[in-house]
C-alpha cells in the first residue's frame, strides 16, 4: 500500500494524537493551518454541519475543533489567490456507551498553495481526506480507500504545481536580472553626467578666478597711478615752497626749468606705465581668448561624443523594447493557444465521457456491484483484524500460551521502517511503523492499515 504520493501533495498528516479529551461528549480535532509562501491574512476556516453553515474562523494558525457526535461536518480552508481544500468528518457511528468512553483527538496539518493560471484544480472540489468511524476498529480513522481513489489526480496536480512554481521562479530571476541591468546602466549614466558637470564647474571656476585676477591687476595699476600723481603733487609743492626763498626771476626760471623737467619725467613715467598696462592687458586678453577657444573646442568635442553616446543608448533601448514587445507577443499567443487547446480538450473529454456513459452503462452498473462487493470484503477483513486484535489482547491479559517478539529497524533514503514480528500459538503477525522524512507516520498489520493505538498495544514491549 503506497500512501506517500497522495499525502505528500496534500501536505496533510492525519495521525491520531494520544491526548486525553477535554470533553468526552465532543470529538476533538486539533488543526494546524499553513499557507505556503504566504501569511494567514484573509485566510478562513469555514465549518458546515449537516450541509448548513456552522462556524467561521479567520486568520488562525492553530485551533482545536470540538465537533458533536452524530453529524456530518465539511471543513473548508481558503484564502484569496490560493487553492481551496476541504476535509470531511463524519461523527456518526459510535453508540452511546462508546461515546461515554471517549475517543482520542485527531490532529492534522493542512497547507494551501498558490492558484496559478492554467492549473487544473478540479480535484480539490471534493474533500482531500475523509475521517469516519470504523466499526471494525471501534475507533475513528481516515478512509484509505477514498484516498487511494484520488491519488492519481492529486499526483497530477502536484506535477502541474511544481511546473508552475519553477516557471514563476524563472520569471522572478529574469526580472531581477533586468532590473539590476537597468540600475547599473542608470548608475553609469549618472556617473558620466556628474563627471561632466564637475568638469564644467571646474572650468567655470578657473575662468572666474582668471577674471578676478585681471580685475585685481587693473585695480593695482590704478592705485599705483594715483600714488604717483600724489607724489608728483607733493614734490611740486615742496619745490614751490623752496622757490619762494629765491628771487622772483631766478625762482621763475628755476621753477620753469623744474616744472619742465618734472613734466617730462612725469610724462615719461606715465608713458612707461601706460605701455606696461597696455602690454599686460593685451597679454591677458590674448591668454583669455586662447583659453576660451580651447574650452570651446573641447566642449564641442565632448558634446559630439555625448551626442554619439546618447544616440547609441537610444538605439539599444529601441532594440531592447522591440525584443521585449516581440517576446510578450509570443507569450500572449502561446497562452491563447494553450487556452484554446484546453477548452477543446475539455469539450472533447465531456463528449467522450457522455458517449462512454451511454455505451457502457451496463459496465458501470457491474463496476458498482464489484465496488459494493469489495466494500463488503473490506468490512469482513476489518472485522477479522479487529478479532485478531481482540485475541491478541485477550492472550496477553490471560497470560496463556507462548509469545515470541522480534523487531528490526530499516532505514531507507526517504523513510524509516520499524518491523515487529509477533508469534502467538504458532501464528506470526507482522506489524510495521513507517516514518517518512517529510512528516508522514503510518501503521500496518500484515499490510493492512491500523491505528497507532492498536500498534502500540500489540508491540508495547518494543522500543524505537
Amino acid at each position: 500500500m503506497n500512501l506517500r504520493n497522495g499525502f505528500l501533495i496534500l501536505m496533510l498528516s492525519l495521525v491520531p494524537l494520544i491526548l486525553s479529551a477535554q470533553d468526552k461528549s465532543l470529538f476533538v480535532v486539533p488543526v494546524k493551518f499553513d499557507i505556503q509562501d504566504g501569511s494567514l491574512d484573509d485566510a478562513t476556516i469555514k465549518i458546515e454541519k449537516n450541509g448548513s453553515s456552522y462556524k467561521t474562523l479567520t486568520e488562525v494558525k492553530r485551533v482545536s475543533l470540538e465537533l458533536e457526535y452524530g453529524a456530518e461536518f465539511m471543513i473548508t480552508f481558503s484564502k484569496p489567490g490560493y487553492v481551496t481544500k476541504k476535509i470531511y468528518i463524519n461523527t456518526k457511528g459510535p453508540n452511546a456507551n462508546r461515546v461515554k468512553e471517549g475517543f482520542e483527538p485527531f490532529k492534522f496539518t493542512l497547507s494551501l498553495f498558490k492558484q496559478y493560471e492554467g492549473l487544473n484544480t478540479v480535484i480539490f472540489n471534493q474533500p482531500v481526506a475523509r475521517i469516519t468511524f470504523m466499526p471494525a476498529l471501534d475507533d475513528f480513522d481516515y478512509d484509505v480507500d477514498y484516498t487511494k481513489s484520488i491519488q492519481a489526480a492529486l499526483a497530477e496536480a502536484e506535477k502541474q504545481l511544481e511546473k508552475k512554481v519553477q516557471e514563476e521562479k524563472k520569471q522572478q530571476v529574469q526580472q531581477a536580472q533586468a532590473q539590476a541591468q537597468a540600475a547599473e546602466e542608470a548608475k553609469k549614466q549618472a556617473k558620466a553626467k556628474a563627471e561632466e558637470e564637475a568638469r564644467l564647474q571646474a572650468e567655470a571656476k578657473k575662468k572666474a578666478e582668471e577674471e578676478a585676477e585681471l580685475k585685481k591687476q587693473e585695480a593695482a595699476d590704478a592705485k599705483a597711478k594715483a600714488i604717483a600723481e600724489e607724489e608728483a603733487k607733493k614734490l611740486a609743492k615742496a619745490k614751490a615752497d623752496e622757490e619762494l626763498k629765491l628771487s622772483a626771476k631766478a625762482k621763475a626760471e628755476e621753477e620753469a626749468k623744474r616744472k619742465l623737467q618734472a613734466q617730462q619725467e612725469l610724462e615719461a613715467k606715465n608713458a612707461a606705465n601706460k605701455q606696461a598696462q597696455e602690454e599686460a592687458r593685451s597679454k591677458a586678453f590674448a591668454d583669455a581668448a586662447e583659453a576660451m577657444e580651447a574650452a570651446k573646442k573641447k566642449a564641442a568635442e565632448e558634446a559630439a561624443l555625448k551626442k554619439k553616446s546618447d544616440a547609441q543608448a537610444a538605439d539599444e533601448a529601441r532594440l531592447l523594447a522591440k525584443s521585449k514587445a516581440e517576446e510578450d507577443a509570443k507569450k500572449i499567443a502561446a497562452a491563447k493557444e494553450a487556452a484554446e487547446a484546453q477548452l477543446s480538450a475539455k469539450a472533447k473529454a465531456k463528449a467522450d465521457a457522455d458517449e462512454a456513459y451511454r455505451v457502457n452503462k451496463k459496465a458501470v452498473e457491474e463496476a458498482r456491484a464489484a465496488a459494493l462487493a469489495k466494500t463488503q470484503a473490506d468490512v469482513e477483513a476489518a472485522r477479522l483484524r479487529a478479532k485478531q486484535k481482540s485475541d491478541a489482547e485477550s492472550f496477553r491479559e490471560n497470560g496463556s500460551g507462548k509469545e515470541s517478539v522480534t523487531s528490526e529497524l530499516i532505514e531507507e533514503m526517504n523513510r524509516k521502517i520499524l518491523r515487529v514480528k509477533v508469534t502467538r500459538e504458532e501464528k506470526t503477525y507482522v506489524y510495521e511503523k513507517i516514518t517518512y522524512n517529510w512528516g508522514g507516520l503510518y501503521y500496518f498489520m500484515d499490510s493492512n492499515s491500523i491505528s497507532e493505538n492498536v500498534f502500540m498495544k500489540a508491540t508495547a514491549q518494543v522500543k524505537d
